[in-house]
């Protein structure tokens, strides 16, 4: 589904075929608000990346799209070597452990400062959708669009009943998919020959 698509069915449900009570730019920014939401509540493996990192007195650029870490080591096998920490930057500046990782002021800090290179995991940013693209969300997530647009939409049109409704509608939708996935990725790991799952 391409963004438009996903705001014209959106519209459908609304009853509002004119952009003279909810336009496009607004239906977009719930949509986004919405994918911002999904990103941050649902976190599966599809919202992680890789990356190596070079650090310069403790320092180091943040990727352009960087969210957090998800696993930080100075060798780049997970398990082994020294595995890094992710502190908040206010438990960062105690320096209360030997190897640790922040992000502050717009960079990443590290201690120990001498650290070169880093491997890291990190959940990724997602980038808001366009009116002349497609969500750069995983496809299963894009149902998950339509009643996160609606309850809000619903909300700004002071219907606060069918915003309700739609609001539980999302939640529902979104625990269930987050189930879903928690058992897919738990099943994946029971079931690889490399793992041994321990219960």
């Amino acid at each position: 589904m391409t963004t438009l698509d996903i705001l014209n069915e959106a519209r459908d449900i609304l009853l509002e075929n004119t952009e003279d009570i909810v336009t496009t730019d607004q239906l977009l920014a719930y949509a986004n608000r919405a994918k911002d939401d999904i990103s941050k509540r649902l976190m599966t493996n599809d919202f992680i990346t890789t990356g190596t990192l070079s650090f310069t007195n403790g320092q180091a650029t943040l990727p352009i799209d960087f969210d957090s870490i998800y696993w930080a080591s100075d060798q780049n096998t997970q398990g082994t070597g020294n595995n890094f920490r992710w502190f908040s930057s206010e438990d960062f500046q105690t320096g209360n452990f030997d190897y640790g990782i922040t992000k502050d002021a717009g960079v990443l800090k590290v201690v120990p400062s001498t650290t070169g290179t880093l491997y890291v995991r990190y959940w990724k940013t997602i980038a808001d959708m366009t009116l002349s693209g497609s969500p750069t969300l995983p496809t299963y997530t894009h149902e998950l669009l339509v009643p996160g647009i609606l309850w809000r939409a619903y909300r700004k049109l002071q219907d606060f009943e069918l915003s309700r409704v739609f609001k539980e509608e999302y939640e529902t939708e979104l625990a269930t998919k987050n189930k879903a996935i928690s058992i897919s990725e738990e099943g994946s790991q029971k079931g690889g020959t490399i793992f041994k799952y321990q219960n």
